[in-house]
């Protein structure tokens, strides 16, 4: 089991965001024209989590404009009148992502719109090169998407910041980030997962880190994992533990800034399903900003993720049943 090469690359996972690391090319066609007014981030798995990502920091960035993930094939509707389309995927290969760009790419007459790539090679670079599409690639070392989450948000910002050069890009790489002093509480959070399924509670604004926990440990760890958001989920899905509570854990990722009306809410559901025989965990989201907390936690959730791996004794890196379907759907 590759357990120490993944421990290394989380310990080290702060130089991804080191502009050293990426390579650029035709950046230069995003200062064409009239600026966007709108950007939809395409990407599926862990290279949509960008996307994720940037919805949580476009305020303390100060983006100034709308942000619309997109993880479907091809593309949604909007309301822009000249989008920025920025394709995100790690290998350059997935199926969705690449219908999106190719259904612009065949658009006849003015094409009112802006394009980025992003990954690190694979078909949309290709496309990218042949039509001058602007292009950042990142290493893929031996990582997974979710791994180089760092390296996919840094490119991203590079290519933001060519359109808005005000943006405070600093705001998204925090110099506070600090792995190896969230290992313990990692390992802690693995035993309350372990052989039960797994729900992760966050309020509305942080609904993407509870997504981005739910993906580390469904592919890192093989383990089931979902998402809920309080306090919707006090009208109505509290009511299915009546039952069937033995078989789950929930951890509730909380804001110590939180308004107190809301931090009673978490703690009342927390006790709830406790007291209903649910496996419960509480998790402060540590931070001075919401990019600290954002990073802290991701960092958290990896660490958890993969000492439940290891203590189910599955690859933390391999997907192969990810992979087995991906090629099926590819045939059919």
């Amino acid at each position: 089991m590759n357990y120490k090469n993944y421990r290394d690359s989380l310990l080290s996972f702060s130089r991804q965001f080191e502009k050293k690391a990426l390579q650029t090319s035709n950046l230069s066609a995003l200062r064409k024209g009239a600026r966007p007014d709108g950007i939809v981030l395409v990407g599926m798995g862990g290279s949509g989590l960008a996307g994720d990502v940037l919805e949580i920091l476009k305020k303390e960035i100060r983006l100034p404009i709308p942000l619309v993930v997109w993880k479907n094939y091809h593309l949604p509707e909007t309301s822009f009148n000249r989008p920025l389309f920025i394709f995100s995927s790690f290998s350059g290969n997935t199926e969705e992502t690449i219908s999106g760009l190719t259904d612009l790419l065949s658009k006849n007459g003015k094409k009112n719109f802006l394009l980025g790539v992003v990954g690190t090679g694979g078909i949309l670079k290709s496309l990218a090169e042949e039509y001058g599409i602007p292009l950042v690639l990142f290493p893929a070392e031996d990582l997974t998407p979710r791994e180089a989450l760092g390296y996919s948000v840094n490119s991203v910002i590079t290519l933001l910041k060519v359109c808005f050069p005000s943006l405070r890009a600093a705001k998204v790489f925090s110099g506070n980030l600090h792995p190896k002093r969230f290992e313990t509480e990692g390992k802690k959070l693995a035993v309350v997962c372990r052989n039960r399924t797994v729900v992760i509670y966050t309020n509305s604004a942080f609904a993407g880190i509870g997504y981005t926990w739910k993906i580390f440990l469904n592919e890192t760890a093989k383990h089931p994992a979902f998402t809920g958001v309080i306090p919707e989920n006090d009208h109505n899905e509290i009511g299915s533990f009546e039952k069937l509570s033995s078989r789950f854990s929930a951890i509730f990722l909380f804001d110590p800034k939180e308004g107190i009306r809301m931090r009673k809410k978490m703690l009342f559901t927390k006790q709830a399903l406790a007291h209903c025989g649910v496996k419960t965990a509480e998790v402060k989201l540590y931070g001075k900003t919401e990019t600290e907390k954002l990073w802290n936690s991701i960092v958290l959730s990896e660490w958890m993720s993969l000492s439940l791996a290891r203590l189910k004794k599955v690859e933390p890196r391999r997907t192969e049943f990810i992979e087995h379907f991906k090629k099926t759907m590819k045939g059919a």
